[in-house]
């Protein structure tokens, strides 16, 4: 029985890789990708995971968390993703991963940001799986592409970091806070704050709108933006 598991996760995985690169061997293949484009709604799904990159409190992730929805016969498919993600969720609270990643699959396969972000923090995060840090930043680069906020938010400090999988790169990591930033997200905010200040990787500096990002944040209650102001500017 554990033999038939691990062969269905491997199965899983392996069509997880085939579906994020299939445009690449359809390009190969001489075969025109399908278009990419979605309106996707944001959502608010994330795995709290808070910490620091630098004095001036750069942190590594939203703070909101998402209920999981109860699971009621729902069906999945392309026009009723958001079901995927439901049923997912609640596999996932009976500890059902193999049965949750189908669903996430067959989720982001149809467009549904919020399952390609929770992919990828399965992929990153449960030990009830192989991790893999290349199938993570694929799942978490295409949410970010379909406009969930909690994955550009975790891009842009990926790319800020660098590491193994993606070089650090500021301006990406810059781009992407504008984009969290101007969804109205003040972690976000407070990250741009910090590069204003900062002048990271060329990014030209400026401090009075770093000082405007920071006042914004801490007027709307995030305390680490407020810390920034006493710190760098007093």
């Amino acid at each position: 029985m554990r033999i038939k598991i691990m062969a269905l996760v491997v199965v899983l995985a392996l069509c997880g890789v085939l579906f994020l690169y299939k445009d690449v061997a359809m390009d190969m293949l001489g075969f025109a990708a399908p278009n990419a484009n979605s309106n996707i709604n944001d959502v608010d799904y994330s795995i709290q995971d808070s910490g620091v990159i630098n004095q001036n409190n750069i942190v590594t992730t939203p703070s909101n968390k998402a209920d999981s929805a109860p699971l009621n016969n729902q069906i999945c498919d392309s026009n009723n993703s958001s079901n995927c993600l439901v049923m997912a969720k609640s596999h996932i609270e009976n500890n059902q991963i193999i049965q949750a990643l189908g669903l996430l699959i067959q989720g982001c396969e149809y467009k549904n940001a919020e399952s390609c972000l929770m992919l990828a923090d399965l992929y990153s995060k449960d030990n009830s799986i192989d991790k893999s840090k290349y199938i993570y930043f694929g799942y978490i680069e295409k949410s970010c592409n379909l406009d969930n906020i909690d994955a550009c938010y975790k891009l842009g400090v990926k790319y800020y970091r660098g590491d193994d999988i993606v070089d650090k790169n500021m301006k990406k990591s810059f781009d992407l806070f504008k984009k969290v930033c101007d969804s109205g997200n003040m972690e976000g905010c407070n990250n741009l704050a910090v590069m204003y200040n900062n002048g990271d990787g060329g990014i030209k500096k400026d401090l009075k709108l770093a000082k405007d990002l920071f006042d914004k944040a801490c007027k709307s209650g995030y305390q680490p933006s407020c810390d920034n102001i006493k710190k760098v500017f007093n």
